[in-house]
């Protein structure tokens, strides 16, 4: 049976030395998105830290064969800094792209 390796990344590289030997892509295509919601299920910072995860599948010879990307995007309400002297943001889309909003005086 071919062997595939699941490597991981999230800023940092998780190489997977040993692989796992599995009759098809198809069947590796499956691993995959089990690697990758057990991953996340026993650490949830993997994707929050950096807001990105991914998950590359190689052959023996270490071609990829795919990969799988995660992005994550926190909406603007949790972004926001408020000065205490004003109004909490009302949850409200600001009609800005993902990234840090700051409400200053």
């Amino acid at each position: 049976m071919p062997l595939y390796h699941f490597h991981a990344e999230n800023g940092r590289c998780f190489l997977d030395p040993d692989g796992l030997e599995l009759p098809d892509v198809e069947a590796a295509k499956r691993e995959a998105v089990q690697f990758m919601v057990d991953s996340l299920r026993d650490d949830t910072r993997l994707l929050w830290d950096t807001r990105s995860y991914r998950v590359i599948v190689t052959d023996e010879a270490d071609m990829t064969l795919f990969t799988l990307d995660l992005s994550a995007c926190l909406a603007p309400v949790l972004n926001c800094t408020v000065s205490s002297s004003q109004t909490p943001h009302t949850g409200r889309t600001c009609g800005r792209p993902c990234g840090p909003i700051v409400v200053t005086q």
